[in-house]
């Protein structure tokens, strides 16, 4: 059985049912499935879920009953089989069938035949699918609101808009400078085998591609974060100095509230607050790697005025 596709299965399947968050999900399952490749599970989940309105879309035309009638991990399947075959160049039409299969057989027994039957309807109906054959927010994944919006606010550039936000982004490492230095960072990403270089757009972070890039000491001992390059960019706009004082709702998973006690110096406080008691023990566990100290965990709903 592939390592690769198990990961992004194991990954998926906590975003769609559990409401994971991605990049967690990723991470973990790349950890549990020893000897995948990072950076094919990361770029294979993340497009599947980018792509799910246009994926759901197909698949409810090709279900006899809907997609209404297809359980949860069965429809995981699918959408990754379907995802494979249209924007995988490294796997055949063929191997994606295949792949697909052999995983249901683990992941979902006695749907194999359904699953088989499903993708092979799809290779020979896929004309009919055919990216200028649907409507605009289907093609690009976008809810029809959405889409809408874009256009009434934006006309024709919407398209290229849409364009920009499917195609995916580079990973960034943010450094920590509480605890490491960019330079000597990037220096030994290089020696262990990553391709590692400074982004002009922010200081502390760092472009990479390699796999295993949460699977090593250095991530687990707090001197990096992975990180969107537009996240940076957001804690930068508020720049936080030493000594502030900072209300964060909806802090988890805690990427920016890490980078905001990082730019702070580990000096000041942050109140990081969520709704949910699961993620704020993420968060908590983000900030322990990361050895901040400075923020206090809370349990609120940010919709629901508090005079205190």
């Amino acid at each position: 059985m592939n390592n690769d596709w198990i990961a992004v299965f194991e990954a998926l399947n906590a975003v769609y049912t559990d409401g994971a968050f991605s990049n967690i999900s990723i991470n973990e399952a790349v950890s549990r499935r020893k000897g995948s490749r990072e950076s094919f599970v990361r770029t294979f989940a993340k497009g599947v879920i980018r792509d799910s309105i246009r994926l759901d879309y197909i698949i409810d035309r090709l279900a006899q009953k809907g997609i209404g009638s297809i359980k949860a991990r069965t429809l995981v399947l699918l959408r990754m089989g379907i995802f494979a075959i249209d924007r995988l160049d490294s796997v055949p039409d063929h191997a994606a069938v295949n792949e697909t299969v052999s995983l249901a057989k683990k992941t979902a027994k006695g749907t194999d035949r359904f699953i088989n039957g499903m993708l092979r309807s799809y290779l020979r109906q896929k004309d009919d699918f055919a990216p200028e054959k649907l409507e605009p927010h289907i093609r690009y994944s976008f809810s029809k609101e959405v889409f809408s919006l874009l256009t009434e606010q934006y006309g024709d550039e919407a398209f290229r808009i849409a364009e920009a936000l499917n195609s995916p982004s580079e990973v960034y490492l943010r450094t920590n400078r509480l605890k490491a230095d960019r330079d000597e960072l990037i220096r030994t990403l290089r020696n262990i085998g990553f391709d590692a270089s400074p982004s002009d757009m922010n200081p502390e972070a760092i472009a990479v591609t390699g796999s295993g890039i949460v699977a090593n000491e250095m991530f687990r001992d707090g001197l990096y974060s992975v990180q969107s390059l537009s996240s940076m960019m957001a804690v930068k706009a508020l720049s936080p100095e030493p000594g502030s004082r900072v209300l964060d709702l909806c802090c988890a998973p805690g990427g920016k509230t890490g980078y905001m006690a990082e730019l702070m110096q580990n000096r000041g406080s942050i109140t990081a607050c969520d709704v949910y008691p699961h993620r704020l023990k993420i968060t908590e566990a983000a900030m322990k790697r990361l050895g901040i100290t400075i923020v206090s965990l809370e349990e609120r709903d940010a919709t629901v005025c508090d005079a205190d």
